[in-house]
């Protein structure tokens, strides 16, 4: 279990590019994006992985946008790959830059966080059109988000070795952390019933202020928690899935836990809604869990 860090170090950067489910579906959705002599933009580049793809796609140029001292980074692989000539590494905030050299048909990112629109995608998207073309295409288009039930055997085993520690009775703080978002790899044993997704959400689109699904359940509760993993359509025919049923990426499940846990028996059908007040924050978000009248309203900030 991987309580909440809020970080990214170098070390899972590397693993993000060692996740050959991401960057083929990436790879596959650039090439059947990008057309010959397009300007592409890639946000919040990194090591210019996307924008050397769309490259090699055929874009004429490509401008890669990051904020922080990795675009020496960037700069140093497009030459390395021989791209110098058509990827433009350029230093800059997206908030702060009012436009490009020339307006791009393809806005290209990898901004999906566990919880896909938590590392602000839409923000980042809507800004990065205000110097795009009006029939500018986005990748990823849009994102679903998957629900399922759960009861997660690793979260009461992190959460009974935290409530005593060296001798000491920590279980305040345990029962704090029974109640806060949390990110994890679960198994399908975790699952109290069949993932379920929730409608379309066109990433450069306003921020969603509300996410729901209607979630069954399969095999007697309680439920001890609501699992959320995402499906990302990157371009027509190209999708992403975090789900705990499909095949494993660096991405984690996030889960929502539910406390006092919920009855539940099979063919019940919980009522799920996720308010995020700041979508980038795990700590703000509030979420309630309906099922026979019985609720469940969590609020991490409580």
């Amino acid at each position: 279990m991987t309580f909440w860090l809020g970080y990214v170090d170098p070390a899972e950067q590397a693993t993000m590019l060692l996740d050959r489910v991401r960057v083929d579906a990436y790879a596959r959705a650039i090439a059947a994006t990008v057309r010959p002599g397009d300007v592409v933009v890639d946000l919040g580049t990194g090591s210019a992985v996307l924008a050397m793809l769309a490259a090699r796609a055929g874009a004429r140029r490509v401008y890669a946008v990051e904020r922080t001292g990795a675009i020496a980074l960037a700069r140093a692989l497009i030459a390395h790959n021989q791209l110098a000539e058509v990827v433009v590494p350029l230093r800059a905030d997206v908030e702060a830059l009012d436009a490009l050299p020339e307006a791009p048909r393809v806005i290209v990112a990898e901004l999906l966080g566990h919880f896909a629109p938590a590392e602000d995608v839409h923000r980042l998207y809507r800004l990065a059109r205000r110097w795009a073309r009006p029939d500018a295409v986005t990748i990823p288009a849009s994102y679903q988000l998957v629900f399922a039930a759960a009861r997660p055997a690793g979260l009461a085993r992190d959460l009974a070795a935290v409530a005593e520690v060296a001798g000491l009775d920590l279980a305040p703080l345990a029962d704090r952390l029974r109640r806060r978002p949390s990110y994890a790899r679960l198994a399908s044993a975790d699952l109290l019933g069949p993932e379920v997704v929730d409608d379309a959400h066109d990433a450069s689109a306003p921020t969603p202020t509300r996410f729901a699904a209607a979630v069954p359940v399969a095999t007697p509760g309680p439920v001890t928690a609501i699992a959320v993993s995402f499906r990302a359509t990157l371009a027509p025919g190209v999708t992403l899935a975090t789900a705990v049923g499909a095949p494993p990426t660096h991405w984690l499940q996030t889960v929502l836990p539910v406390d006092p846990p919920l009855p539940a028996a099979p063919g019940d059908v919980l009522d799920v809604e996720v308010i995020p007040r700041a979508v980038v924050a795990g700590g703000t978000w509030a979420w309630t869990v309906r099922n026979r009248g019985a609720v469940r309203a969590m609020d991490a900030i409580d």
